[in-house]
């Protein structure tokens, strides 16, 4: 692997005549920071020349954004030239968001220094647009020689704006897609397809750019295909195992960690918070950081009826001392998994120097930011509360589906590319379809935590402190009464809470699994072989039909009358496989509920009792199920 990009035996201004560019290109190109061109410049100024697709593939900070704006507005130059006078031609600079596009904004006034007073070129940020400009027909009019700097979504709807976006995309002269990697985990495959649908239609051999700066997302060689049709790729990061083994190793040595993120609606974060915790995508000790009180609680809630196991929600409102012995307890190692608002960092680093050191965070092996957007100041804060125990420390953010949360993370790529010269934090490496997998499931626990619940869950919590609390003993030990009162309201409030609550399994179905985690499960149990459980044959009295028409005319008989006919033989047994018939699950209405319909029916008591038609066949009856 290159320890550097540069080719120190070219010179830019070299390179930029020998492919013939522009005199404004090459005086601004004296201008710029770069005083040799890097390898994936030198080849794509080159390319740039014959071939009109080109895919860039490399790590940061290899001068992929500099070249290729570059060789696009050279190719509108020529264009320009080449036209009669008052023709139209732009270009477009396609970005993942805000921070990028005000970025290569900055990079095209370093390249447009002689060009745009030369021939008259003007650039629009379509971040900072304001569409209603477009109803002026005179405005567009004005600007035949145009740069567009945006979103894929911003362009479209830049191009929806005008009467004849047809003859506007007819002017097209390059296409540069900065960042691909990104746009995808932004949520904006649809609209670049969209894009170059009518691009094509309107252009008949499109040049276009495209960069990637990592891989690892699946749904990358299905969108090149649909973008470009014969591309040549610029690449110069190809690493063997070795060498990332060693990366690895060197990275766990320095003490940095692994950083994900994950961006979605609240919804999309609960089903990746499922996902990562059930699945055990992390193992060892958790921190879930959360914005406030409240969203810990339905964090905590979400976790605990997952059947995942979780302690106590930590609440800064509670007394110094139980928050005390909460951090201990989660230190020791005897509870894995906390759920805390932001605070409780606060009282980690007011615990330093005045208590003992137990009652610090210390040695997390995973921290999981539910709010991006409250957590995003305490990141470059959160490495010294993580330790080596074993396995390199993963900090994973959940980020909301919204332009804000997306500037801050591109700021905080930017910020760790200027620290560590490449930007740690990476996507999530988990397929999208995994994950919306388990959208039907997790979106019925979810909207059974209602804040009437929330508020509930806390109260029974403060009221648990009351009758523990060390000082109101002898208060209590006089007015007995009133301890049992807020003995029997907590209990009736847990009653309530557990009534409404809508739980998952503690084990996950096969067919939601993961492929590969699948395969490894049905290998292993096509190993072991079919399992059998022992079940007891039951026989039906002859009177049972007669009873059960009774019944149901309304006989004023009850179910216990209709039991009391079933006879069971103990001494008849029969072997039944457990993956063709669980006589455990024959009536429904012991399953959890995992859906808002089923919720309805049993409120209003509906029937949901079925038979297993195929363990009658072999005599066995079970009488919850009739």
């Amino acid at each position: 692997m290159n320890e550097t990009f540069l080719d120190t035996d070219e010179d830019l201004i070299k390179v930029l005549k020998a492919n013939k560019y522009d005199s404004s290109l090459v005086k601004a190109g004296m201008k710029t920071a770069f005083m040799h061109p890097t390898l994936v410049q030198t080849k794509l100024f080159e390319l740039s020349e014959t071939k009109n697709e080109i895919i860039l593939k490399s790590q940061t900070a290899t001068g992929k954004s500099f070249g290729a704006i570059t060789a696009l507005v050279n190719k509108l130059v020529k264009s320009i030239k080449d036209s009669a006078e008052g023709e139209r031609n732009h270009i477009v600079i396609l970005c993942p968001n805000k921070a990028v596009a005000q970025k290569n904004v900055k990079t095209l006034d370093s390249v447009l220094l002689f060009a745009k007073g030369e021939y008259g070129l003007q650039t629009i940020n379509l971040t900072e647009f304001h569409f209603d400009l477009l109803t002026n027909e005179e405005y567009l009019d004005q600007k035949r020689k145009l740069i567009l700097v945006g979103t894929p979504t911003q362009y479209k709807k830049f191009l929806m704006a005008i009467p004849n976006y047809a003859a506007f995309l007819a002017s097209n002269r390059g296409t540069f897609v900065d960042e691909l990697n990104y746009m995808l985990a932004f949520g904006y495959k649809s609209d670049l397809e969209d894009v170059f649908l009518h691009l094509r239609k309107n252009v008949s051999e499109p040049f276009v750019i495209v960069s990637i700066s990592q891989e690892g997302d699946e749904r990358l060689p299905e969108l090149r295909k649909a973008l470009l049709q014969r591309p040549v790729t610029i690449k110069f990061d190809e690493k063997d195992l070795e060498e990332i083994k060693e990366e690895k190793e060197a990275v766990q040595k320095s003490g940095l960690a692994n950083e994900y993120f994950y961006i979605g609606d609240e919804m999309a974060k609960f089903m990746a918070l499922y996902f990562i915790m059930k699945l055990k995508f992390i193992a060892g000790k958790t921190l879930v950081l959360c914005s406030d009180v409240n969203q810990a609680y339905k964090a905590y809630a979400f976790l605990e009826r997952s059947e995942i196991n979780v302690a106590k929600v930590y609440n800064p409102e509670w007394p110094l001392n139980i928050r005390n012995y909460l951090l201990s307890v989660y230190n020791s190692g005897i509870v894995n998994i906390l759920v805390a608002p932001l605070e409780i960092l606060q009282d980690s680093e007011k615990a330093r120097g005045k208590y003992k050191s137990n009652h610090q965070l210390r040695n997390i092996t995973n921290i999981v930011l539910f709010d991006f957007d409250a957590c995003h100041e305490h990141y470059s804060d959160l490495a010294r509360y993580l330790g080596f125990t074993g396995a390199v420390p993963c900090i994973i953010s959940l980020l909301d589906n919204s332009d804000l949360d997306k500037d801050k993370l591109f700021n905080l790529v930017e910020s760790e590319r200027e620290t560590h010269g490449k930007a740690i934090i990476t996507q999530l490496p988990v397929k999208q379809g995994e994950i919306e997998n388990f959208r039907y499931r997790v979106s019925d626990v979810v909207r059974s935590i209602t804040r009437k619940q929330i508020a509930k869950m806390k109260q029974i919590d403060f009221k648990k402190q009351l009758i523990k609390s060390k000082k109101l003993k002898g208060y209590f030990d006089e007015h007995k009464q009133e301890r049992d009162m807020i003995v029997k309201d907590i209990e009736k409030s847990a009653q309530m809470v557990s009534k409404y609550a809508v739980k998952l399994n503690s084990t996950v179905p096969l067919y939601l699994l993961p492929e590969e985690m699948r395969k490894k499960i049905e290998e292993k149990e096509a190993q072991e072989g079919p399992k059998t459980v022992r079940v007891a044959k039951q026989e039906l009295n002859e009177e049972f039909s007669k009873s059960l028409e009774k019944r149901l005319k309304n006989n004023n008989l009850t179910m216990d009358d209709v039991k009391k006919k079933i006879k069971v033989d103990t001494n008849k047994y029969i072997n039944v496989r457990e993956d063709l018939e669980d006589p455990t699950i024959t009536d429904e209405s012991r399953l959890t509920i995992l859906s808002s319909r089923k919720l309805w029916k049993l409120k209003h008591k509906k029937k949901l009792k079925s038979r297993n038609r195929r363990l009658e066949k072999k005599g066995i009856f079970d009488p919850s199920t009739l």
